[in-house]
């Protein structure tokens, strides 16, 4: 064998080596599509709390908006049938 078809073996085995391997570290490594985390903060440009999504005390997710002195204005909960309810007092989730 010469040493151009030699070059060229070795160029397409790494080829179909790297295909290969990255075929099966699909099936093996499973998606990345996760992110947990017990509270999500919003915040603007200057990092300041704009908005929380959390799971609270009582277990149920809510979503706090707050105004630009950092004091929550207005949030809503989940109720125990799924449904979207108004928070009353924003204090009772922490």
């Amino acid at each position: 064998m010469d040493k151009g078809t030699i070059i060229t073996l070795a160029v397409i085995v790494g080829l179909l080596s790297g295909y290969f391997g990255g075929l099966l570290s699909r099936s093996f490594a499973g998606p990345k599509s996760n992110i947990q985390a017990e509270e999500y903060l919003l915040v603007n440009d200057e990092g300041e709390k704009r908005a929380v999504m959390k799971v609270t005390r009582s277990n149920k997710v809510a979503v706090l908006l707050y105004d630009d002195q950092g004091k929550i204005k207005s949030g809503f909960e989940l109720d125990d049938n799924g449904m979207p309810e108004m928070i009353r007092d924003p204090r009772d989730l922490y």
